[in-house]
């Protein structure tokens, strides 16, 4: 067949592609300098409501607008496209949301202050002291947990029930848990308690017993998040827990942390019971592109009200 027919000219075509791309790159630079203007505005109207203004005021600000975003086709375009370009639509306005997210950020830290992690994050001052059910793995996950606590001490619970009580109530700080088993499963007892009790997950760390063959990982948990030391090299996690039918598809998320430049570590779903009955949450954790997790948690508090910071913690591998 090859010679029996001539292959269309597509020349024509493929200059008005680029002709298009062109001035579409500089519509997409216009739309960018207007995010920065609305960025700007904002901050500045939020330093004068606020004496002393904070990131999350500015959030605060921005969430009872009606952000500018372009969902639906216009009235002219052709019923044939009208799916395929409200697609497009649909990806620009997430693109939308990160850039529009990395503005506030930029502004925010040369005319006010750094964003950190901890504007998001509530934080405690632990007194070093910790409680689990003794076993040969929780005291091999202690021995690696209290090193970084001077003067810890320990007390001993006969359930995690019990341990979790004590967390609660405040009589210790930290309480060490089995998080998963070997192969990396999740222990569905030990997260449905995570979540009841609204805990955090400050550390992770693997045990292996006596002889070397147990292979799974226990977790330090807290009420609060604590200041995360680490050193240069170190990888650092973010764990989130977001309801399956949050407003904020999980595609637009796992978009903007790939925008920030962070990677994905696990996704999966799991079910709590709670008094309403039993519900679907997505598990995510992301591992740290080198900047921190602070726009991240920004985007979230903006866009998906609904997640929960469940863990940060390092070196996972």
């Amino acid at each position: 067949m090859r010679g029996e027919f001539d292959i269309v000219n597509t020349d024509v075509t493929v200059a008005n592609v680029k002709r298009i791309s062109h001035e579409q790159s500089l519509l997409e630079e216009a739309r960018i300098c207007e995010l920065h203007e609305l960025a700007s505005d904002l901050i500045h109207s939020a330093r004068d409501i606020f004496d002393e203004v904070e990131i999350h005021d500015v959030l605060s600000v921005i969430s009872e607008i009606d952000f500018p975003l372009s969902k639906s086709p216009c009235d002219t375009s052709n019923e044939r496209n009208r799916e395929r370009v409200k697609e497009y639509l649909l990806q620009l306005a997430s693109l939308d949301k990160v850039v529009f997210c990395e503005l506030i950020h930029e502004i925010f830290n040369e005319k006010v202050k750094r964003v950190t992690e901890a504007d998001f994050l509530k934080r405690d001052n632990p007194d070093n002291t910790f409680v689990y059910v003794k076993n040969p793995f929780a005291d091999e996950a202690y021995d690696v947990f209290s090193q970084d606590y001077e003067n810890s001490r320990v007390r001993y619970a006969h359930s995690f029930k019990e341990a979790s009580r004590m967390i609660s109530e405040g009589a210790v700080s930290f309480g060490l848990v089995p998080l998963e088993e070997k192969g990396g499963v999740r222990i569905h007892s030990v997260a449905q308690l995570i979540f009841e009790g609204d805990y955090k997950i400050i550390s992770v760390t693997p045990v292996f017993g006596f002889d070397g063959s147990a292979d799974m990982k226990y977790a330090l948990i807290s009420k609060n998040f604590v200041e995360l030391s680490g050193a240069e090299g170190d990888d650092r996690y973010l764990e989130i827990r977001i309801p399956k039918d949050t407003e904020t598809p999980l595609c637009e998320i796992l978009f903007a942390s790939e925008y920030f430049g962070h990677g994905i570590y696990r996704i999966g779903t799991i079910s709590f019971d709670t008094e309403s009955g039993p519900r679907e949450f997505y598990s995510v954790v992301f591992r740290d592109g080198g900047e921190g997790f602070a726009t991240l948690l920004s985007y979230l508090t903006l866009f998906c009200a609904s997640y929960t910071a469940v863990g940060i913690y390092k070196n996972l591998e």
